[in-house]
């Protein structure tokens, strides 16, 4: 979860940030959401080899620097800098499980922990998901119970439209008065077999309900955070992020004067506030080293059943 918040915070200090997670009930999204209950609370917890305090190790904007140098930390080095422990934190998942709940079964912090949290997150709201089976696995159907449904899954534009008022709505609700960032933590897709050359194209297919191209709910999430000045995070490895989705979020694109007849302006009213968008994989260097390990096991007559990390 640490590792999230080094690329999120570069926000004004003593405002509310805003993280919003798609697929917040998975690994990733629990554990970053009970290690900011840890440091907020200030809390402490028995280990194996003894006991722990909760601490921002490991995430470059929440440490100060060290040594001659300064090292690696960066709170206190440059203004602006927020306080992970403030962010207002939620997201969509398309499971229903509740979230201490979901952290309980990940089994990946220490049980006593996972206890002094647990009922704070469990009483946490998870927003309705969009999403398309088709890319996703068949193991992942029968828990998607927590969907986006009726007219607001009627159309790309529908769906689209429904994630932007998530947005708004949730920013309203917790009193964000700082910068929000969107980040894919949800399974990876399938390719998109869509392909667009400019900004323009990608909102005309999705603003056209007659459109059957293959677009990912993960471009809808991606498009949604820039018409609402919010940046994106791909933490998958599907072609989420394109030379249109960038300029999407160029802010010399989504000028507030932007022309009547323009793609841009059927999205009125959005959001001219600078906004970026990266990723391809949270994991990717670690993934691609083990596909290129097992290739060369392989190669070696050996068949390992399992690589896990």
């Amino acid at each position: 979860g640490d590792k999230i918040f080094s690329l999120l915070l570069m926000m004004v200090q003593g405002v509310t940030a805003g993280i919003l997670v798609v697929g917040i009930g998975g690994n990733n999204g629990v554990t970053l959401l009970a290690g900011q209950i840890a440091n907020r609370d200030k809390l402490s917890w028995e280990t194996g080899p003894g006991r722990v305090s909760a601490n921002w190790f490991g995430c470059l904007t929440q440490i100060p620097p060290r040594g001659v140098h300064g090292g690696v930390g960066f709170q206190g080095r440059y203004e602006g800098l927020a306080s992970a422990d403030k962010a207002a934190i939620g997201g969509w998942d398309i499971r229903s499980t509740k979230l201490g709940q979901a952290l309980y079964d990940c089994r990946v912090l220490e049980p006593d922990l996972v206890r002094q949290v647990r009922e704070e997150m469990d009483g946490m709201d998870i927003m309705p998901g969009v999403w398309d089976p088709s890319f996703i696995g068949e193991s992942q159907h029968e828990t998607a119970l927590n969907v986006v449904s009726g007219e607001d899954n009627s159309s790309t534009r529908c769906r689209l439209e429904r994630i932007r008022r998530d947005i708004r709505m949730w920013k309203e609700k917790n009193n964000v008065d700082g910068h929000i960032t969107v980040i894919w933590s949800a399974s990876v897709e399938r390719p998109s077999e869509a392909e667009y050359k400019s900004a323009d194209e990608l909102l005309e297919a999705i603003y056209d309900d007659a459109n059957t191209d293959d677009i990912s709910p993960s471009i809808l999430y991606a498009a949604a955070s820039a018409l609402e000045g919010c940046s994106f995070v791909n933490g998958g490895s599907q072609n989420t992020l394109s030379a249109a989705m960038t300029s999407l979020f160029e802010q010399s694109y989504r000028q507030p004067d932007a022309p009547s007849t323009s793609a841009l302006s059927k999205f009125a009213p959005y959001s001219s506030c600078p906004a970026y968008c990266l990723g391809t994989d949270f994991k990717a260097g670690q993934t691609k080293f083990k596909t290129a390990a097992v290739e060369y096991l392989r190669a070696l007559g050996l068949s390992p059943p399992v690589i896990a990390s």
